[in-house]
C-alpha cells in the first residue's frame, strides 16, 4: 500500500511511483469509502474510446491546418 500525505490545506501529495502509473495530464477521481479510505481511480474512458464516440460532423477541418505551438512543435 502506498501512503499519501494530506497537509493542513488538504492538498494531497501523491508519491512519484504512484503518479507514474497515471498518464500525464490524466484527471483522477478521489472518493472516500465507507470505512474512511481515499480511493483514487483513473477515468473509465480512453482517448480511443472517446474519439470513436465523436460524431464525424463535429470535427473541425481547420484544426489540422493550424500551426503547432508550444510543446506540440517539439
Amino acid at each position: 500500500m502506498t501512503k499519501i500525505t494530506v497537509d493542513t490545506e488538504f492538498r494531497i501529495e501523491i508519491p512519484l511511483a504512484l503518479r507514474a502509473s497515471f498518464p500525464a495530464g490524466c484527471v483522477v477521481t478521489i472518493q472516500k469509502s465507507d470505512d474512511g479510505c481515499l480511493l483514487i481511480s483513473r477515468p473509465k474512458h480512453s482517448l480511443a474510446t472517446l474519439q470513436a464516440a465523436t460524431p464525424s460532423d463535429s470535427i473541425i477541418p481547420e484544426w489540422e491546418k493550424m500551426v503547432p505551438v508550444g510543446n506540440e512543435s517539439k
